[in-house]
């Protein structure tokens, strides 16, 4: 509703102001580990545990540690999407690898 700041109050006492730009850059981007060094991809066709499961397995075997995690609902006439960062620039095995399993790449640029 346009609504960019909200106050915070304890006691009934104003404490401070939160705004959109303190939820952004101080929750929301460690989250999804924007502004982290490394590579994101967001991977289709994994919508189950079990994906999720094959998908961890392909970064564990490419020994890339994952930074952060986040399965981002599927809008209307689409599917959901995982996405992933990692600690690594050199993901073409990884790639390679999740393409063999049918899963569909989306190689972020940072």
């Amino acid at each position: 509703k346009g609504v960019g700041a909200l106050f915070v109050e304890e006691n009934k006492h104003l404490i401070g102001v939160v705004t959109t730009n303190d939820f952004f850059y101080k929750i929301l981007n460690p989250v999804l580990g924007i502004g982290r060094p490394g590579t994101r991809l967001t991977i289709g066709n994994c919508a189950t545990a079990q994906r999720i499961k094959e998908v961890m397995d392909v970064v564990d075997k490419g020994g890339a540690k994952l930074l952060a995690i986040h399965n981002w609902p599927a809008l209307e006439g689409e599917e959901s999407q995982l996405s992933i960062h990692l600690d690594i620039d050199d993901v073409d095995q990884i790639i390679k690898d999740l393409k063999s399993i049918a899963c569909s790449i989306e190689l972020r640029e940072r």
